[in-house]
């Protein structure tokens, strides 16, 4: 489970998931996944964004870098 949601969300739908998963009661879960989802969606997709251009930045780099040698 990423960190984002037990940062975002606390322990209570943390738990919520767990009590769920542990049913085997899969609709359960896959409701409460997609409830942490849609409240820490515009979260993660600034955490995609940036982590997507810090990775793009590190090819820019290391393909300069490559030109040097």
């Amino acid at each position: 489970m990423p960190s984002t949601m037990q940062q975002t969300q606390g322990n209570a739908s943390l738990e919520e998931f767990i009590v769920a998963d542990s049913n085997g009661e899969e609709e359960n879960r896959r409701e409460v996944s997609a409830t942490l989802d849609k409240n820490d969606s515009l979260n993660d997709h600034f955490t995609n964004r940036t982590i997507t251009r810090l990775n793009f930045e590190t090819v820019v780099i290391e393909k300069n870098l490559l030109e040097l040698i």
